[in-house]
């Protein structure tokens, strides 16, 4: 299990490897478009902690990690989110959109009577706005419905998040 999170991990950190090209998408009027995004992420469906968005146009993707932990405890988080953004103000400040996001939590305890480990998978979706407070710098909210937990103890409850990007 720790080399699929080490995986994981590679993965995200590689993925900025693609983003070589130009990435700065002029409008006529207001911020100009930034594609790629980093930043912090927190929410039950969309991951925790680090975050990395490519968003060119209306459809988009995110990844968010988070992985701490030593020899006897480790916890890591890996969300994956879709976003499909289908309205954008006239001076490109705000925009909202919709977004399906999976995440998945693993934990693992050892003590010397004891040993813990279990992986959960939630998954929702559902709606969000995005914020630009200054040509690079981005925030936003989500809301939506999701299912936590979808392997072992399947429940539904809302579910939100909020992030902070710095766009280039």
């Amino acid at each position: 299990m720790k080399s699929i999170i080490f995986l994981s991990i590679t993965l995200f950190f590689t993925s900025f490897g693609y983003a070589q090209k130009s990435t700065d998408l002029n409008t006529d009027t207001g911020f100009s478009r930034k594609a790629h995004s980093i930043g912090l992420n927190a929410g039950g469906t969309s991951g925790l902690l680090f975050s990395y968005r490519y968003m060119p146009k209306k459809l988009g993707i995110q990844f968010a990690v988070l992985p701490t932990g030593n020899k006897q405890d480790f916890f890591g988080d890996l969300g994956i989110t879709l976003l499909y953004k289908f309205h954008t103000s006239a001076n490109n400040k705000v925009s909202f959109f919709n977004y399906i996001g999976n995440s998945f939590f693993y934990r693992y305890e050892e003590l010397s009577y004891y040993k813990y480990e279990h992986l959960s998978w939630n998954i929702g979706l559902g709606y969000g706005i995005d914020i630009r407070a200054h040509e690079r710098i981005s925030f936003g909210f989500t809301v939506g419905w999701a299912g936590y937990d979808v392997r072992d103890d399947y429940a539904f409850y809302p579910d939100g998040s909020t992030y902070l990007f710095y766009r280039f």
